[in-house]
């Protein structure tokens, strides 16, 4: 084959493939065995988390012809045979897969010191044709692809791209979705073996506005094992401005990882979660799970501050904290018809309520009870997010996991209001019995008995009650109310942000 541009598909290929790579396989075994007559057998196993695959594949070469016969778990057999040569400079790869006899393909290659072209057709009635060809050298080329539908005589696909190799380095910049994304991207070799390197991509959607922008950075060092980072930058380049921003590595020999996630430029919070190697580790409220590389944050034309113009208010997250019975519920319940009353949208997660549907499956032990703080605040956002006053009524005695929730928002959107009631006037009032039945020992864990509760120390709101008898549920209603009305979140004026930063 001549030395020139490669194929289409090798566009930005290096880049795409350290970026979509899976770095977190657990295990992975192979045995390969070789014969005089030609023939290759492999088989494969791979343990990733809970999941195990296999696969055998077998090959066999005969002057200029290759035949592969890959067997994997769920019993597909993927054969493809690959003729080098049949003319000068042309090779032609026939595959196809059993049970699946609509997969079948045939694709023929040919290449050329200053081009390369490719012709790809389903062997089907009515087939699906793909055509691609590139022009230039090894170091610069320009390419297209397209697409054709015989059956409904239209076009899939047409795309354009252009590429630059140097021996340390590759760019490339790609026109896709039939003219509606483009993508760009570098990569950086690090050393000489070429086992270390960097990657940036910046992708745009002009249909949804969408923007990515993604930082990698690949090692292979010998004293710690392997070692990748991603970074993920999802901006909405339009009124709203928000920015996501989350990095995570991985390493095989020291359990360990870091992850940054923020939203909006002005604030950039701090996470940091373990990650294991041979088993899967939940990430408790503080840390975060692992993102998936083939995972990216879509953005939506219709913006958090076009929600919050239209109820005309702006969202928030109102967490109500204190020991059991220093009155949350009912604070929660006496705030919402406050904001009813003023014409304001908000809606209640009351700690016993989300463990009747979205947190029924967790126990009481200490991991599971963090995992509710968790959820609730991952939901909180959410309603934040679509202009609503979210008001999550949870005891949530740990500093950290509160901590890990407010980090969820953007700086001022998260108020913590503390129901400041000593332990002897929430045990006096013991709505639920559950002080009594915990004194008793029949409830291990109770927060305030045998486990503790950390109070806020710089929180928004702090309402005492250090009387027996309940404040006016109203009065205490108000204090909320008007530090929502004084910080501009009963009107939809306060939404609009300072771009300038």
């Amino acid at each position: 084959m001549s030395k020139g541009p490669g194929l289409f598909s090798d566009i930005g290929k290096k880049a795409k493939d350290l970026l979509t790579r899976d770095y977190t396989s657990d295990h992975k075994f192979s045995i390969s065995t070789y014969s005089a007559s030609g023939v290759a057998l492999t088989s494969t196993a791979l343990k990733k988390g809970g999941v195990h695959a296999a696969d055998v594949t077998t090959q066999y070469k005969y002057k200029n012809a290759v035949f592969d016969v890959k067997i994997d778990t769920d019993s597909t057999v993927l054969t493809t045979v690959t003729f080098t040569e049949i003319l000068p400079s042309t090779k032609a790869i026939v595959s196809f897969k059993v049970p699946d006899n609509s997969s079948g393909k045939l694709e023929v290659q040919y290449f050329h010191d200053h081009a390369a072209v490719t012709a790809t057709a389903a062997l089907k009635q009515n087939p699906l044709i793909d055509i691609t060809a590139t022009l230039g050298t090894p170091v610069i080329s320009f390419g297209a692809e397209a697409g054709y539908d015989t059956s409904s005589k239209t076009f899939t696909k047409y795309n354009a791209g252009i590429s630059v190799t140097k021996p340390d380095a590759c760019a490339s910049i790609i026109l896709g979705d039939k003219g509606d994304s483009i993508k760009a991207s570098y990569l950086h070799h690090l050393d000489e073996s070429k086992r270390s390197a960097a990657v940036g991509e910046v992708y745009r959607k002009f249909s949804t506005n969408e923007n990515t922008i993604t930082l990698f950075c690949f090692m292979d060092v010998a004293a710690v094992g392997r070692c990748a980072g991603r970074c993920y930058v999802s901006p909405a380049f339009g009124e709203s401005r928000n920015l996501r921003l989350s990095l995570s590595d991985s390493r095989s020999l020291e359990p360990a990882g870091l992850k940054f996630r923020g939203k909006s430029q002005r604030r950039l919070s701090f996470f940091r979660r373990i990650m294991a190697t041979d088993e899967s580790i939940s990430a408790r409220p503080g840390e975060t799970q692992q993102i998936n590389g083939n995972i990216v944050w879509h953005s939506c034309p219709i913006t958090k501050c076009d929600r919050q113009e239209l109820i005309n208010q702006k969202g928030c997250v109102i967490w109500i904290t204190g020991l059991s019975g220093s009155g949350k519920s009912s604070l929660a319940c006496a705030l919402s018809r406050a904001l009813y009353n003023r014409g304001k949208l908000s809606y209640i997660l009351d700690g016993d309520n989300v463990r009747h549907g979205l947190n029924s499956d967790l126990s009481f032990k200490a991991e599971d009870r963090a995992e509710n703080i968790r959820r609730v605040g991952e939901v909180a956002k959410l309603f934040a997010d679509a202009g609503i006053i979210c008001i999550a009524s949870l005891i949530s005695p740990s500093r950290k996991e509160r901590a890990a929730c407010r980090a969820l928002l953007p700086l001022g959107d998260f108020i913590e209001v503390f129901m400041d009631v000593p332990l002897h006037v929430c045990e006096a009032r013991d709505p639920k019995g559950l002080y009594k039945r915990a004194r008793a020992g029949e409830i291990k864990g109770f927060t305030g008995i045998d486990d503790p509760y950390e109070p806020p120390l710089d929180c928004e709101i702090v309402i005492q009650n250090n009387r027996d008898e309940n404040s006016s549920l109203s009065e205490m209603a108000e204090i909320v109310v008007s530090y929502l009305d004084q910080n501009g979140y009963l009107k939809a004026q306060a939404v609009v942000e300072n771009h300038s930063t």
